[in-house]
């Protein structure tokens, strides 16, 4: 399987992390690379991320770059709601590789402050806004209270029928709250 190229940059690090601190862990990391790649470690059946390919076929890869397409065009901010890994993810993706002038993506769903959720509301007035929404269940409390806020913020502002296009779901292939409704709304 191949390994995608990391790099550090350690400038950051310092003066907390010295070179002799990465130094004295080199060989503890060769072991734990060396696990993870022949996966003879705890939780080795949980090692999909490692090979994309076969967890998405390239059809599926066509679909969502030409859906991320249509989002880029016909929004100009890009709001994620999600808690824990389901946000998380797409937070760590975006902060390590999208450009400086990337359009804005904000997010929501990883709590239930009212403050935060109405400033969120009104720092969108005006904008073109686009929602992913990530949840494997669709029944997690604070997604589906953001959901719910800016679904209906979307609908009034671009219109019910255009929101269809403007709303993704990132969930279960199959079941769940938020499969059954992006399923009654494609």
């Amino acid at each position: 399987m191949p390994l995608l190229p990391i790099s550090i940059d350690a400038a950051n690090l310092a003066p907390e992390v010295t070179p002799a601190h990465v130094f004295a862990w080199k060989d503890r990391l060769a072991w734990a690379h060396r696990t993870l790649v022949e996966g003879t470690g705890a939780g080795a059946d949980f090692r999909g991320w490692l090979d994309p390919a076969a967890m998405v076929s390239d059809e599926e890869i066509d679909q969502i770059e030409a859906i991320a397409a249509d989002l880029r065009a016909n929004s100009d901010t890009l709001v994620v709601i999600g808690i824990g890994g389901s946000y998380l993810g797409a937070r760590a993706v975006i902060e390590a590789l999208a450009p400086a002038d990337a359009p804005p993506v904000l997010f929501a769903g990883q709590n239930l402050s009212a403050r935060y959720h109405a400033d969120l509301l009104a720092s969108l007035k005006g904008k073109r806004v686009a929602l992913n929404v990530v949840s494997k269940s669709g029944t997690t409390t604070e997604p589906a209270v953001a959901f719910r806020l800016l679904r209906a913020f979307v609908e009034e502002n671009a219109g019910a029928e255009a929101a269809k296009d403007l709303i993704v779901a990132t969930t279960d292939r199959h079941k769940g709250a938020l499969r059954k409704v992006a399923d009654r709304t494609e």
